[in-house]
């Protein structure tokens, strides 16, 4: 069951502002999810790649980066009420803001929105500090955003950034898509089970009913065939997996009761044990049928 499908079925609609809470509660390194700083400075990064800049440099550098996120922030231009999705603050050690605009649906495009809102932030902005205002779209049919992007003007010391709800490289979505990798191989320290889940029904969902993707599901295969064969693997990292072969040449590998993504996880038992395998040129059975004898060999 996806939790976001259904909460989108019949009347029901998950607007911007839901798709807004979801990304701004990752955002914030001081909310109870588990990833501290981890996603906010994958975020980071991929402003760095779009405004390179010494500040956030500096900002990536420390051991832990502290936000303070407030969802539908409230400025005033000219008597009139601005909500900006998402607002981002590294006060007080450092005096950077980002302002997340996010649209969802290409009927919301309007022409000087994000100028308007630009200068309602402008008011309650201080001289010496940096704004980034991001505006977030999905790639599709972007044409009708270009105008209310151009339009808008920023200080010298000021950024705009155009990111793109995409699950390819530079996409936001595929920041949610590599905390699951980096996850699954054990580059950083496992993620809770529920926030897990909750993360890959966001990026089904998101794929499905927002950029219109074919959705797959790496980490749901259908078993194929009879165990013939299984062994166990414990990381450096402390996670402990199962690598199973079926008679269907099929190749599983289980973290507990969760099926991962089998050759990732088998690149990463070749390079803890220093295993002989190629990795190039050969596919995920070949390579799972070596890495079961080579992990049984060693242990006799």
């Amino acid at each position: 069951m996806n939790i976001f499908n259904v909460l989108s079925e019949g009347k029901s609609r998950l607007h911007e502002p839901s798709i807004s809470a979801m990304l701004g509660y990752l955002l914030d390194t001081t909310k109870d999810h588990g990833l501290g700083d981890r996603f906010f400075r994958e975020f980071l990064k991929l402003l760095q790649s779009h405004a390179e800049s010494a500040t956030l440099t500096e900002v990536l550098s420390q051991p832990f980066i502290k936000t303070e996120t407030e969802l539908e922030a409230a400025f005033e231009n000219d008597g009139k009420r601005c909500d900006i999705d998402i607002a981002i603050s590294l006060a007080p050690k450092y005096k950077i803001s980002f302002y997340i605009e996010n649209k969802i649906r290409s009927g919301a495009a309007r022409a000087s929105q994000l100028f308007d809102y630009y200068n309602a932030i402008l008011s309650e902005t201080e001289p010496e500090e940096t704004v980034y205002m991001i505006f977030l779209t999905p790639e599709e049919n972007k044409k009708h955003y270009e105008e209310e992007y151009n339009k808008l003007a920023v200080k010298k010391n000021h950024r705009k950034v155009w990111l793109f709800w995409s699950s390819q490289e530079g996409g936001i979505l595929n920041l949610f898509v590599n905390i699951l990798q980096r996850d699954a191989v054990g580059e950083i320290d496992p993620i809770n089970e529920y926030l897990r889940h909750t993360i890959k029904a966001f990026v089904s969902h998101i794929k499905a009913r927002l950029l219109r993707e074919k959705v797959t599901h790496p980490y749901f295969g259908e078993d194929i065939g009879q165990v013939v064969e299984e062994v166990n693997f414990e990381s450096k990292d402390g996670s402990v997996y199962k690598i199973v072969l079926r008679d269907s040449s099929q190749i599983q590998v289980f973290r507990g009761d969760e099926k991962m993504v089998a050759k990732e996880i088998l690149r990463k038992i070749i390079k803890e044990k220093g295993f002989d395998i190629k990795f190039e040129k050969n596919n995920t059975r070949t390579i799972g049928k070596k890495v079961i004898q080579h992990l049984k060999t060693h242990r006799q």
